[in-house]
């Protein structure tokens, strides 16, 4: 009995092997037939003209596959879908996704079969992009999309000049709407790249009344901020352009009463430095630069613009204080706090650097780990170098400090911060 026991335990043993075998290589056949599975799913999706289903699946066929065949009918396949793909989307005039998939067409597939067309009908969906934007009256997105056009595509002679008339409208169009947000500089900066970079268009002599009139108020506003250096620049710039203009008289008139507020001669009044500056005009020399009282001054006519019109005091009025000197004592810190070097605006460092150069400054060290602030006359950030910093003894009463040097930015954050990057910084003697 015991042997009939063990002889049919060891046949039912090798029966669950064979079966156990059997399914080994079936679960290998499987395997070596995912691929070709995987390659029937897109040929699936691109008999049915679902290429942008297909894409992926031929895509991972060529990642995966180890049979070349199956690779290479997928590279062919993968490129006609491509196209095909891109082609639907331009009839349907979903003109984004038809750029998408000529551009990546041509990506992957630089030698393609269909390169000529698909190139013509990239330039015309980009061009659709244009359009609808402009038609949006999103000029700026519309000008970045023409630009762009001309920057990567080969055009023709007939597509440049499109092309080109589409960019000067933009810039006209955005020209008058900074006129109309009384945004005057940028105005200016928009009306006279459109003049200067597309002469011959008739927008460039449409924009000439509109680029005057941005001069002229430009001007005035800043004669009545007292800005009369300033002023007499922009009204003088305005004559070059239009002396026979609409505001040739009124801007002569400002320039008689300029010349009379600061008592200087006509031809003189640019170089001339004289007491009674405004605040743009203070700072600009390092033998007369800004002091306590001047800064708190100028705080609190930054807080008075800041109260009128924040966006055009953040970009307008602070640019104008970048590389003011200053030279300021008794100031009080209020907190410190220490920055990674290596973290430093690339722009800040580039700034430093020219700093010091130009102004020949005798402080070598220009590893700035620190910012001091300064509550004394306004919310003031102080870049400071490690020795310095390492000057000041925390653990006692901190003296006040001294600070030369110049005004790296203004910027506003819930509250006005002016940072000054020091051509000396010490302990201060009073």
């Amino acid at each position: 009995m015991m042997y009939k026991f063990n002889k049919m335990g060891i046949v039912c043993l090798k029966q669950r092997l064979y079966v156990l075998i059997i399914l080994i290589f079936y679960l290998f056949l499987y395997s070596c037939q995912k691929p070709d599975n995987t390659l029937e799913r897109a040929e699936s999706h691109f008999n049915k003209k679902e290429y942008t289903l297909a894409i992926p699946f031929y895509s991972k066929i060529i990642k995966e596959s180890k049979l070349e065949a199956s690779v290479e009918k997928a590279k062919k396949r993968l490129e006609e879908s491509y196209y095909r793909a891109g082609l639907l989307f331009y009839n349907d005039k979903q003109y984004e996704n038809s750029k998408e998939y000529f551009s990546l067409l041509i990506l992957y597939f630089p030698d393609t079969l269909y390169q000529i067309d698909s190139e013509k009908k990239l330039i015309e969906s980009s061009f659709h992009i244009g359009i609808k934007y402009l038609n949006e009256k999103n000029y700026h997105k519309s000008l970045s999309e023409f630009q762009k056009i001309k920057k990567n595509y080969s055009l023709s002679f007939s597509n440049t000049n499109k092309a080109n008339n589409y960019i000067a409208e933009n810039l006209y169009n955005i020209g008058l709407k900074h006129l109309g947000d009384k945004e005057y500089y940028y105005s200016i900066i928009q009306l006279n790249t459109l003049i200067n970079d597309y002469p011959k268009s008739s927008w460039a002599e449409k924009a000439k009344p509109y680029l005057e009139e941005s001069y002229f108020m430009d001007g005035k506003n800043q004669f009545d901020r007292n800005a009369n250096h300033n002023a007499l620049k922009i009204f003088k710039e305005m004559l070059v352009k239009f002396p026979d203009g609409k505001y040739s008289s009124s801007a002569k008139e400002y320039i008689s009463k300029i010349n009379a507020n600061i008592k200087t001669p006509a031809d003189k009044t640019i170089k001339s430095v004289t007491k009674e500056k405004s605040f743009e005009d203070k700072g600009n020399n390092p033998k007369e630069p800004y002091n306590n009282q001047d800064l708190k001054e100028l705080f609190n006519y930054l807080n008075s613009e800041m109260e009128k019109n924040p966006e055009y005091l953040n970009r307008k009025i602070f640019p104008i204080y970048k590389n003011k000197y200053v030279h300021l004592v008794n100031l009080d810190i209020s907190n410190h706090k220490r920055i990674d070097d290596s973290k430093i605006n690339p722009k800040i460092k580039r700034f430093i650097d020219s700093f010091f150069s130009d102004k020949k400054s005798k402080n070598k060290s220009h590893n700035f780990q620190y910012l001091v602030y300064s509550l004394s006359i306004g919310n003031i950030a102080i870049y400071v170098n490690e020795n310095d910093f390492f000057n000041l003894d925390f653990r006692k009463p901190l003296k006040p400090i001294e600070v030369r040097g110049v005004i790296y930015k203004i910027s506003l954050d819930k509250e006005i911060q002016i940072f000054i990057v020091p051509d000396f910084f010490k302990q201060s003697t009073k």
